[in-house]
């Protein structure tokens, strides 16, 4: 009798220890399900990440543009698919498509590289102001270039040719100096001084970015660099918020590979025969107007945009060629690249 009652309790008593038992195996191997599955997913991001940094890395190297081959740069899982390239209006546009494949992750984009300046100047000379009264300019013309309807100078204001200023053609680069027969000066304006002009465009910046591109940074060098330490090897931006004192006789830029130079509430100086080659833009934020001074034999072989007005003892010295800001325009170390929308592919 009494061990009946004994075995009835047991049994209860069992079957409880049982499920308990079964309760954490099953709690057992859900936690190592889940510890499997949060493994899983850990590998699944990483994997993802490291795929999306050699992605971005791909993205900045077509951005760049700084490798003639690509695809030699490019991580080994990581494959360049397809590359075109095209020119429109003298700019050249190209498509890079990248893939990447890692296990069983794979993924792919596509990435337009484009010059980072937008427009360059139809005119030896944009003035975003006015000329200061006694200010001279000299600006040459390629023959060529005046049946293209390129400009000399093109202002929203209305501009004098009155005093040491002039405008003119010539044969060859070197001669900068502008001599009889002149295209504008002495009072007359020919075709090539496009002032008063409605369709100026507001800021330099704008024209030359872009509305919604940000300013590019310059090309660095180790410790404080002015414009004296430039020379004809150089080439990129540079951007400097010092006086620009070139010495006599020093290049900066050349043809092939010139410059573009922004001098920022600061004054510039060309020394007898010093040139610059490229884009020269003379820029101010607050106070007064800096000086231009461009001695005998000194000019700017590209074009020039001034946004402020004029000292009267500026001068101004150039030769616009289009060529050259083509040049420029198409470098590689002023490119810049977006994402084409909807061509990621995760998958």
């Amino acid at each position: 009798m009494h061990r009946q009652q004994g075995m009835i309790v047991m049994v209860p008593i069992v079957l409880l220890l049982g499920i308990v038992a079964a309760s954490c195996t099953v709690t057992l191997q859900s936690l190592s399900l889940m510890s499997r599955f949060s493994q899983h997913v850990q590998h699944s991001l990483l994997l993802r990440s490291e795929r999306e940094q050699q992605l971005q890395h791909a993205v900045t190297l077509a951005k760049a543009n700084t490798h003639k081959n690509l695809s030699l740069a490019l991580p080994a899982n990581m494959t360049l698919q397809n590359k075109a390239q095209r020119m429109t209006r003298g700019v050249l546009l190209t498509l890079y498509e990248f893939s990447y494949t890692q296990h069983h992750m794979q993924g792919g984009l596509a990435v337009l590289n484009f010059p980072l300046i937008r427009n360059i100047p139809p005119a030896g000379l944009m003035l975003f102001t006015s000329l200061a009264s006694g200010s001279g300019v000299n600006i040459a013309l390629m023959p060529a270039l005046l049946a293209g309807q390129s400009r000399s100078l093109w202002s929203r204001f209305d501009v004098s040719m009155h005093g040491a200023r002039k405008t003119c053609l010539v044969t060859s680069p070197l001669i900068a100096q502008c001599t009889a027969p002149l295209l504008s000066g002495n009072g007359i304006k020919g075709i090539d001084v496009h002032d008063a002009s409605s369709d100026f465009p507001v800021s330099a910046s704008h024209f030359l970015f872009g509305p919604s591109m940000e300013m590019p940074v310059s090309t660095l060098l180790p410790g404080h660099v002015t414009c004296s330490a430039l020379n004809s090897d150089s080439h990129g931006f540079y951007q400097f918020q010092d006086n620009c004192d070139v010495p006599a006789g020093h290049h900066i830029g050349s043809p092939a590979n010139p410059v573009l130079l922004i001098v920022r509430n600061a004054s510039i100086n060309l020394a007898a025969n010093s040139r610059i080659f490229g884009l020269v833009v003379s820029m101010t934020d607050t106070g007064p107007a800096p000086a231009i001074k461009m001695q005998a034999g000194a000019f700017v072989h590209g074009a020039m945009m001034v946004t402020h007005a004029t000292t009267s003892d500026s001068r101004l010295n150039i030769i616009y060629d289009q060529s050259l800001l083509l040049n420029l325009q198409n470098s590689e170390r002023l490119q810049t690249g977006k994402i084409i929308k909807g061509s990621w592919r995760d998958f």
